[in-house]
């Protein structure tokens, strides 16, 4: 996942002597055809789990242990395994015992904005690169990525889509969103990823809440206090953002199956 350069490795890419792909996720498995979503999907068919779309849950009883749902059910659990926020997960918790009270107020968090873009046209140098990132403080988003360069079925023929995203620099333009999306189209030109001739198709605004935990001094202690009172209480939060921290996929596949083998040593 991240390699370990050696100290000429640093010294030629310092340099700029190295040619060779050297960063974090350098080389990786992606499915054929259906995106990432192919992954849970198979995971369901082999193990032929029920599992219900499009609900919420909306409260959690931790006392009578049930989770109340959005269609109006109210569901009975034994343990319950939690992947949403872990602050908001603590907000529809009723009856939160008296330690966790205060500690909600000390998770934080960086919200991401990012367009989903779709282009059509030939493209520029820089257009069919995986992720770039933009450090210039002159460019307003931080990161271009193509969904269509890490997998061609990603966009139709003749196309390509990517996600642009921005951090801080979205309050500026809260108000004013058409005119950051001229800006993101002449940083994106700018910087080589769309060519004067790309023809921009859409440019969709989304957003992530708790994109991004922040590790400051009440991180480590607030966040262990949190977990150990939730499990003390038949529920295991984990997850990016369940467990409160940073990680890919393939952190997140770990940790659930090490919570499915915490429940069955509990069953």
């Amino acid at each position: 996942f991240v390699p370990k350069p050696s100290v000429e490795d640093i010294l030629n890419g310092a340099f700029g002597f190295s040619k060779e792909s050297l960063g974090y996720n350098a080389t990786f498995i992606y499915p054929q055809e259906g995106g990432i979503g192919a992954l849970p999907k198979a995971i369901e068919s082999k193990y032929g789990v029920r599992v219900n779309y499009e609900l919420r849950v909306e409260e959690v009883d931790l006392v009578a242990q049930t989770a109340a749902l959005s269609d109006g059910r109210v569901v009975h659990y034994d343990h319950l395994v939690n992947t949403m926020p872990l602050a908001n997960f603590l907000k529809i918790v009723k009856q939160k015992p008296c330690e966790i009270d205060g500690l909600n107020s000390k998770l934080r968090a960086t919200t991401v904005y990012y367009f989903d873009v779709g282009v059509r046209g030939k493209g520029a140098a820089g257009s069919d690169f995986h992720w770039v990132y933009f450090p210039e403080p002159e460019f307003v988003f931080y990161r271009v990525g193509s969904y269509s360069a890490v997998h061609s079925a990603m966009a139709p023929e003749g196309c390509r889509s990517y996600y642009v995203e921005i951090s801080g620099g979205f309050e500026a333009y809260r108000d004013r969103i058409d005119e950051l999306k001229a800006r993101v189209h002449q940083d994106l030109l700018a910087g080589g990823i769309l060519a004067d001739d790309d023809e921009v198709l859409f440019m969709d605004l989304c957003e992530i809440p708790h994109a991004y935990v922040c590790f400051d001094s009440n991180y480590e202690e607030t966040r262990s206090a949190i977990l150990e009172i939730l499990e003390q209480h038949d529920v295991q939060s984990c997850g990016r953002w369940g467990g409160w921290n940073y990680g890919g996929m393939e952190d997140a596949l770990l940790e659930g199956r090490a919570a499915a083998c915490k429940i069955n040593e509990l069953a």
